[in-house]
């Protein structure tokens, strides 16, 4: 049976892999989420002398205190958050009403990536503050830049957007959001945020992954002898999939990360067999092995999800 060898050496590597994070091979997995992240809803409070929302969130994580060592993000996305023609309190003008204004994109402010329309309706800046400013004062507001907002495009929510911070740290991302902009001095709350697992998300991945191998293998075994190539194709899928997305060794128990490391490299073994009755009777045992050791191994990576909290 001929086999590629665009692969060859990877089994290899998911071996080094093994070396390299041992450290924190003997770690359980629920002493990863032992301190929970968490953060406040955003605030929002008018800021007369740049006119412009200062947003406000607080972020902490027990072990590492308010505000340190987290990766914060913010973001607006320019899109309707009132009703289409909706009038700002106070507003009289009757072409007044809230509508998308291209030009409030906060541009204004430094180290935005623009994504979008003409790159218009989103921007994020990965700030790593606790802060954020959405500048909308009026064309003529801000000396020597020719930035500004149309305030007759604003809604009950002043202007049309969404203001949204991503708050990580190693397992944990919390986001919030809050609609518009707030013309008053008055703080404004937005909606309680949300918290994932980014470990029990990236556990379930990877266990959708093995049990994908383990059907490639499953059809690579009824190929073998017969059509050579495409049980080629599905080992080599089996071994993609499976190297590509093995647990780290602090997420899961040792064993079954040595399971499937070893699992991965008898697949590239079966894969490297001559085409002869004696390769290819090697090559069976050696898919019946690795599928072995990925259906031992699948419990345990269950178990590890099951030990991490969704939220």
């Amino acid at each position: 049976m001929r086999r590629a060898r665009a692969i060859v050496g990877l089994g290899c590597l998911a071996i080094a892999l093994v070396g390299v994070l041992a450290g924190g091979a003997g770690m359980a997995a629920s002493s990863r989420v032992a301190a929970h992240l968490s953060i406040t809803p955003i605030t929002a409070v008018f800021d007369p002398a740049n006119k412009a929302t200062d947003y406000s969130v607080t972020a902490s994580n027990p072990e590492l205190g308010p505000n340190r060592h987290l990766l914060i993000d913010w973001a607006i996305e320019l899109k309707l958050v009132d009703a289409a023609g909706a009038k700002a309190p106070g507003e009289t003008d009757p072409s007044a009403g809230a509508k998308v204004d291209p030009t409030c994109n906060n541009s204004r402010l430094p180290g935005g990536i623009a994504n979008g329309v003409g790159g218009q309706l989103l921007r994020t800046w990965f700030s790593d503050e606790s802060t954020f400013v959405w500048y909308h004062g009026d064309v003529g507001s801000y000396p020597g830049s020719t930035y500004g907002c149309k305030h007759l495009l604003m809604g009950p929510s002043g202007h049309q957007g969404v203001v949204t911070v991503n708050v990580f740290d190693d397992v944990w991302r919390c986001t919030a959001s809050i609609n518009g902009t707030n013309l008053t001095l008055t703080p404004v709350e937005g909606p309680a945020p949300r918290c994932f697992n980014l470990v029990r998300l990236n556990l379930e991945f990877d266990a959708h992954a093995i049990r994908r191998a383990l059907t490639e293998e499953r059809e690579a075994l009824a190929e073998i002898g017969r059509q050579p190539k495409d049980a080629d194709k599905k080992l080599e899928e089996s071994h993609v999939l499976l190297t590509g997305h093995l647990p780290l060794a602090s997420h899961v128990a040792p064993k079954a990360r040595a399971d499937l490391v070893l699992a991965a490299t008898l697949d590239e073994h079966a894969r490297k067999e001559p085409d002869t009755k004696a390769g290819n009777k090697q090559a069976l045992t050696d898919i019946a092995e690795a599928i072995k050791l990925k259906k031992a191994a699948l419990p345990l990576v269950d178990a590890a999800i099951t030990a991490q909290p969704e939220t």
